[in-house]
């Protein structure tokens, strides 16, 4: 048997199935914990917890676009030169076309993410407590 409760957000529907549905509040960093206690017939329990903070509609949609870049990029080893124990700086990585064709789909919603993110002129927290350091960076020159 299953026993959920959720602090700062809402259950919607069933709270003692193995799985829950959970209405989260609609204002960024906004603190959320989910709780579930799990019992057997033979009166063995265990408990879990999961604490997390919201983010915006527009953070969700940049880090869903960086994980399938990171997907894409990385979901097959790279492929070292075999006559060549040190990797580095010699590392060959293979992108076949239909990941190519995942990373240009990927890149064509980051910009619509992106541009949909500067009309609303707003800063966009990807990691609640986490300072953006992005716009504070001093750019480094390219050494050739």
């Amino acid at each position: 048997m299953f026993q959920w409760t959720v602090t700062g957000a809402a259950i919607q529907g069933s709270a003692t199935s193995q799985q829950v549905q959970v209405k989260l509040p609609d204002q960024v960093g906004a603190a959320v914990t989910l709780n579930v206690k799990v019992s057997l017939p033979d009166g063995a329990t265990t408990t879990g917890t999961y604490s997390f903070q919201t983010i915006s509609t527009f953070a969700a949609d940049i880090e869903q676009m960086a994980c399938k870049f990171a997907h894409t990029l990385f979901a097959t080893p790279l492929k070292l030169k075999p006559d060549n124990p040190d990797p580095w700086p010699d590392i060959v990585a293979q992108i076949n076309p239909a990941d190519l064709v995942a990373i240009r789909d990927a890149a064509a919603s980051m910009v619509n993410v992106a541009n949909a993110a500067l009309k609303a002129n707003a800063p966009i927290t990807l990691a609640p407590g986490v300072p953006s350091v992005l716009a504070t960076r001093t750019p480094r020159p390219i050494m050739t």
